[in-house]
């Protein structure tokens, strides 16, 4: 049985795909599996993915019968398969230093923890700049709970779960209760997992996450309005488990999203059908009302500011009815 089950999710990667494949084949650390999950892709990915899988027995490749539009449902399989220990998802057009699953399991060993978190160093592609995460509002020698792990993901991303190591039994534990398979849904289970963990421990191991301006995020798609089906359920979450500051703040970011996709919205209606156009504004209306539930205190601007959008998606609504 290997101690790491390293997922790879892929679709249309291959570009990058080989890159992150041997990046994993180079680790200093033998001990692990490769479960490659080709989510349908149009492209050479298959044929790399099996490729790789002929020629190295610590690699199998998985492929779907239809694409599901989300890196959540092929990590779901990829868990389905694994015999590891521990967990590490990988994106397939990202990468990892050669001591990486090394200095992970050193983490693991000293620290008997649930959850390992890399140092991510985000890159645009163009290499022209990067940032670092853990940032440092981070005290990175600390061992933490999961409560407090996931704070650091409240309302914005502190740290970068891409990449992080967990134990197989905490992913069977939160089984369910994450089952919609949006765009942005995994930033949600990767939320649960850190919440449901006792122990997590941080690492130097090098996770480098490389940004495209062509991937599903950036692009203008109805599929970015899921974003706010998965805010209202952060808040949810959040009000449960956080105190009421931390909704507010919560609370707050998803205001900025509203804000941000309305004006996507506007700016591109062209691009969308009658029939997008009509389940933007229920998403968007929803997301407004879902809001209004959980009684958030916003500051006197971003309370105006709400009134004014509301008022502004009746409008809209009526307009595309």
């Amino acid at each position: 049985m290997p101690f790491f089950s390293i997922i790879i999710p892929i679709y249309n990667s291959e570009r990058t795909i080989s890159h992150t494949i041997e990046s994993v084949i180079n680790q200093s650390f033998p001990d692990w599996e490769l479960i490659l999950v080709d989510d349908c892709s149009s492209d050479a990915s298959p044929l790399i993915c099996n490729q790789f899988s002929n020629k190295d027995h610590r690699i199998r490749c998985y492929h779907t019968q239809a694409n599901t539009g989300s890196a959540k449902l092929p990590r779901e399989i990829g868990i389905d398969y694994a015999i590891g220990q521990y967990v590490v998802f990988i994106d397939s057009d990202d990468e990892i230093n050669n001591r990486y699953l090394l200095d992970l399991y050193a983490e693991i060993e000293s620290n008997t923890a649930d959850v390992v978190i890399p140092r991510a160093i985000i890159r645009n592609m163009d290499d022209s700049s990067f940032s670092i995460l853990p940032d440092t509002t981070i005290d990175v020698s600390k061992v933490v709970n999961g409560k407090e792990a996931c704070l650091m993901t409240l309302p914005y991303w502190h740290i970068c779960c891409g990449g992080m190591s967990f134990r197989r039994e905490l992913y069977d534990g939160i089984k369910g209760k994450n089952p919609n398979h949006y765009m942005n849904s995994d930033e949600f289970t990767s939320r649960l997992l850190l919440f449901s963990a006792k122990k997590i421990a941080f690492s130097r191991a090098e996770y480098t996450y490389w940004q495209h301006s062509s991937s599903i995020t950036h692009k203008v798609s109805i599929d970015l309005y899921d974003i706010l089906t998965v805010d209202l359920q952060l808040l949810e979450f959040v009000k449960t488990n956080y105190e009421k500051n931390v909704v507010n703040e919560v609370g707050s970011k998803m205001l900025s999203d509203l804000i941000r996709l309305q004006k996507l919205f506007i700016n591109n209606k062209r691009q969308f059908s009658n029939n997008d156009k009509k389940l933007i504004s229920c998403k968007m209306k929803e997301g407004f009302r879902g809001m209004k539930s959980y009684d958030i205190n916003f500051s006197d601007w971003k309370s105006k500011l709400f009134s004014i959008n509301m008022m502004v998606l009746k409008c809209l609504c009526f307009l595309n009815h």
